[in-house]
């Protein structure tokens, strides 16, 4: 009963936080959020068998997602998770710490297919406990140190000399550790606030400045496994232009923006943002029976995409699909309520 009453607390906790936050946090600071609540549960969960516990954390991910169903962090970060408890039951079953991903090693396969299944081996749940724990405190660190790993590999896709346009630099924490540790000749920044570190634009001017420019390079909100990306509001519009003048355009995402779902209408799922960032309240008077859309994001096509830079490789669109193994397990998102 206690323990039913200390998940009760944690879910009351994280719904609380989603119905008072005004403003929508950026997708890191949301992903260790969603990592601490999944970390609470697995700490004060009751559960004997990784099976249960997969159980607890998936119900519990569902509900949250259902309730939040534009926030696919969430969804995410459930399936990270899950993929730490049966890799870590893996592990206690096979006595091997090798949690290579299902499409990188026969090996790995042949030996998944002689292993008993996890609700079918006695696995002691102290140490389920301890070694989940741990794993989602690597992944904290992953998410805290991305940026840094993600412009690691700027040198290899850019030179010093190359023209740079981006967008919205002044709100993107990925964007601004990139430009940070890598200096462009020039960069150009689609932005409303002056006092960005770039020379600032505006969106009339892009078409114009795109033929000065030699590279785009983006901050993506969520990778889709088509290679298509969710991006903030706006992005479309540099992407067109850039397919327009045949300048290569390149996304940065942390792996916790690896969406392993279709979308197949944007409008159903996209996030609106306060009608008074488009129409102030002292004008809203002067019209009657109006609706304002503010959505906060774009669905960027894979063939206008030339890269896709994460803080282990850089990936066609066409490859992106590879990435998700790494962090996913197949019978995990299989098992998805879509």
């Amino acid at each position: 009963m206690a323990d039913q009453v200390a998940v009760s607390r944690l879910r009351d906790r994280v719904n609380l936080y989603f119905h008072k936050t005004a403003v929508r946090e950026s997708s890191s600071k949301l992903a260790l959020r969603m990592l601490s609540f999944f970390e609470d549960l697995v700490r004060y969960a009751h559960y004997e068998t990784a099976e249960q516990l997969i159980a607890i954390l998936r119900a519990e991910g569902e509900l949250l997602y259902a309730a939040h169903s534009n926030e696919f962090i969430i969804r995410n970060m459930l399936l990270v998770v899950l993929r730490g408890v049966r890799d870590e039951c893996l592990t206690q079953t096979s006595g091997s710490d090798d949690t290579l991903p299902q499409a990188d090693s026969l090996n790995h396969f042949q030996r998944l297919w002689f292993l008993p299944a996890p609700n079918q081996v006695q696995i002691n749940s102290a140490q389920l406990r301890s070694g989940v724990l741990d794993f989602i405190k690597e992944m904290k660190e992953e998410i805290n140190v991305s940026a840094e790993m993600i412009s690691n590999q700027a040198g290899h896709q850019l030179v010093k000399t190359d023209t740079v346009m981006t967008y919205k630099l002044s709100q993107s924490g990925t964007l601004k550790k990139f430009f940070s540790l890598f200096r462009a000749k020039t960069i150009y920044s689609v932005d409303d606030d002056p006092s960005a570190p770039a020379n600032v634009i505006s969106s009339v001017e892009i078409l114009s400045t795109m033929k000065l420019t030699t590279r785009v390079v983006l901050s993506a909100a969520a990778i889709l496994p088509d290679g298509s990306v969710v991006a903030p509001a706006g992005t479309l519009n540099v992407c067109l232009a850039a397919k327009r003048h045949s300048v290569p355009v390149v996304f940065c995402a942390g792996y916790y923006k690896l969406t392993p779902m279709f979308i197949p209408h944007l409008d159903e799922f996209n996030v609106q943002g306060r009608p008074t960032d488009v129409l102030p309240a002292s004008e809203a008077l002067k019209f009657s029976n109006v609706s304002v859309a503010n959505p906060l994001f774009d669905l960027i096509p894979a063939h206008l995409i030339t890269l896709v830079l994460t803080q282990s490789s850089a990936k066609t669109p066409l490859h992106v699909y590879r990435l998700i193994s790494d962090y996913y397990h197949l019978e995990d998102f299989r098992q998805l309520d879509r």
